[in-house]
């Protein structure tokens, strides 16, 4: 029973012949399964979150040109716009696959739940474009480290700045606001 436990409560199901595989030590089973370097990576050579927002920025960038000519929607506005909704669409790709294929579910499981505590929506284009790199520079590094590393990791990470608009904020004596404010009178 506890093997069955180990299997599907703590991994993704049971595969033919986990319950097999946990059946003499379940804990051992679990245990063997956690490594100081994190969790898999869904990519091998997978880009940056600098890389996507560079992109990103060049995209914005033609957006606006094609608009300034009058042809907001221009074929490299829309190969740019493909190409961003593309590599989205492959970071998804990526990480079902691994689940589908690891033989670690109960790391890969572990990982899902920090995601998913530490969440950026790609609801925002600018968010969707680096959703992946933030699971696989900010969480997945650190899924077996100290809590406060992945929180510092997760929370100071471009993706989280961008989704909670903190890109945008400033301190009121900050370098920032200091060259945003009205020259004096």
């Amino acid at each position: 029973m506890m093997a069955a436990i180990a299997a599907t409560r703590f991994g993704l199901g049971a595969r033919p012949g986990e319950i097999a595989a946990a059946q003499s030590d379940p804990r051992g089973f679990l245990i063997d399964q956690i490594r100081a370097e994190g969790a898999d990576q869904p990519q091998a050579n997978p880009e940056s979150s600098a890389q996507r927002l560079d992109e990103y920025r060049d995209y914005q960038m033609n957006k606006r040109e094609a608009k300034a000519d009058g042809e907001p929607k221009s074929d490299p506005v829309k190969d740019a716009r493909k190409m961003l909704r593309d590599q989205t669409e492959g970071d998804f790709l990526a990480r079902a696959q691994l689940g589908a294929a690891t033989d670690a579910a109960f790391r890969k499981r572990w990982t899902l739940f920090w995601a998913n505590h530490f969440t950026v929506s790609a609801t925002k284009q600018i968010t969707a474009a680096v959703v992946g790199p933030f699971e696989q520079e900010a969480i997945r590094p650190h899924v077996f480290g100290r809590f406060e590393d992945v929180l510092v990791a997760s929370s100071t990470h471009p993706a989280m700045l961008l989704y909670l608009d903190q890109a945008l904020s400033m301190g009121l004596g900050s370098r920032a606001a200091l060259l945003l404010a009205p020259p004096p009178r």
